[in-house]
């Protein structure tokens, strides 16, 4: 089995309602870092949704499959609010 798949079974036992440090203590920060590296697009500007955030959600969608993007990307708490401190209707969607 390989480390990816191992911890990938590890890090489905914490399935439950966590933000995205109970998944970040179980995948290694450098494995998201190389996903986005690995798309070849680089961001010279902060986006609501970074492309880090996307291979977050992306990992919480196959956690848990279950549940909608929408109540996984809340779960995991990825998308950033705006100068109101709200999140806009479209933010996940």
């Amino acid at each position: 089995m390989s480390e990816f798949l191992k911890e990938l079974h590890i890090t489905a036992e914490f399935c439950q309602d966590h933000p995205i440090n109970a998944f970040s203590k179980h995948i290694p920060l450098e494995w998201v870092e190389e996903a986005v590296k690995q798309t070849g697009r680089a961001s010279l500007r902060k986006r609501r949704f970074p492309a880090e955030q996307a291979v977050w959600l992306v990992l919480g969608i196959g956690l848990l499959r279950n549940r909608s993007i929408q109540n996984v990307c809340d779960q995991l708490e990825l998308a950033f609010p705006d100068t109101k401190g709200e999140l806009p209707p479209l933010a996940t969607s």
